[in-house]
């Protein structure tokens, strides 16, 4: 399986993907959101995720709201979601590891 890794930052895209150029991402939406258990929360830093894919006419556009170690499966790729963040004074980005199937 083949895999490459992407950084989107705040408002990049869509950008085709190398392995599979009918899907296009793009990102935004960047805020933090409560995770953890009933008693544990803390606040994480999660994005908006924008699959486009258009191997027909009209094309399809999914939105999905994303956090680290998560994984989205989307028309023959895996995307696995390795940071989403920024380092003081940068832009929000999403990291994520693209695998063709």
């Amino acid at each position: 399986m083949e895999s490459v890794t992407l950084t989107l930052t705040l408002g990049h895209g869509p950008l085709p993907l190398p392995t599979k150029p009918y899907l296009r991402l793009a990102s935004g939406s960047f805020w933090p959101e409560e995770v953890g258990a009933k008693d544990g929360r803390e606040r994480q830093l999660a994005a908006g995720l924008f699959i486009i894919a258009t191997p027909t006419l009209p094309s399809r556009q999914e939105h999905v709201r994303v956090k680290p170690a998560q994984v989205v499966e989307v028309e023959g790729a895996t995307l696995e979601i390795l940071e989403v963040g920024a380092n003081e004074g940068e832009e929000p980005a999403i990291r994520l590891r693209v695998h063709a199937r």
